[in-house]
């Protein structure tokens, strides 16, 4: 799936302003929930220009839910979680891979 230059650049300076949330706090909510609407705006937007039935179209739609996903969660209370799944929409958007594997614990079994 190809985006046009401008809208990398879009997504790329979403991601950035992203990355600068890495606490909790409730004043953040507001701004990181306006990143993934506009996020949400640009895959609308994608969506739109993608034939149905076609893969990149299935790949945008699933994205789609997964970016409605993290907002949702971040309105439970989830922010680092609901923060990573919208990070992941966009850095697969930007680069076709998810932001990066996720931390597994190891668990020492007796």
């Amino acid at each position: 799936m190809e985006i046009r230059e401008e809208i990398a650049q879009q997504l790329q300076d979403i991601l950035e302003d992203l990355e600068t949330y890495t606490s909790e706090s409730e004043e953040a909510i507001p701004s990181i929930l306006e990143s993934l609407r506009e996020t949400g705006r640009i895959i609308e937007d994608l969506s739109k220009t993608t034939a149905e039935g076609q893969q990149s179209h299935q790949r945008i739609e699933f994205l789609s839910r997964m970016l409605e996903n993290a907002k949702e969660e971040i309105q439970a209370g989830g922010v680092q979680d609901g923060l990573w799944f919208g990070k992941s929409v966009i850095t697969f958007l930007l680069n076709g891979t998810s932001a990066g594997a996720v931390p597994v614990e190891t668990e020492d079994y007796d």
